[in-house]
């Protein structure tokens, strides 16, 4: 999970620096931040400001879904959820992290009780797939 710290850093992104334009040098300096929590600190500001400044930033979203931290592809895969219209590409990525919870119904993939990194992730691709296929 996130640690409480560094969600504190993403809600004053958002909260006190939105909508200056050092918000967008914040996400352009630490987005690739060695420290995976770093990364979701940035990405969880992006969710927390919203769709249309998350498309703004949606290759640092897309890079986050092939992160090698379980955790920073599960905040990628919310900001795609909550995104109003993802490409092909971005289901293509959703697909491969949701792995078999693809083919679940939304009562099967709400049921699921994730433990791990991964399996929060999958559980998180499958629902941002099930709300993107319906529009």
């Amino acid at each position: 999970m996130l640690p409480n710290r560094y969600f504190s850093i993403s809600n004053k992104i958002e909260e006190k620096l939105y909508p200056d334009d050092s918000v967008n040098q914040i996400i352009n300096d630490y987005g690739e931040h060695e420290n995976a929590f770093v990364r979701r600190a940035i990405l969880t500001s992006l969710r927390f400001i919203g769709s249309k400044f998350s498309l703004e930033h949606i290759d640092l979203v897309r890079r986050g879904l092939k992160d090698e931290n379980n955790w920073v592809v599960y905040d990628s895969a919310w900001i795609l959820y909550n995104m109003t219209n993802i490409q092909k590409q971005d289901m293509q990525a959703l697909k491969v992290i949701a792995g078999n919870l693809e083919f679940l119904s939304k009562e099967e993939i709400e049921r699921i009780k994730p433990e791990e990194a991964n399996e929060y992730a999958s559980k998180q691709a499958a629902e941002a797939l099930q709300k993107h296929n319906k529009t």
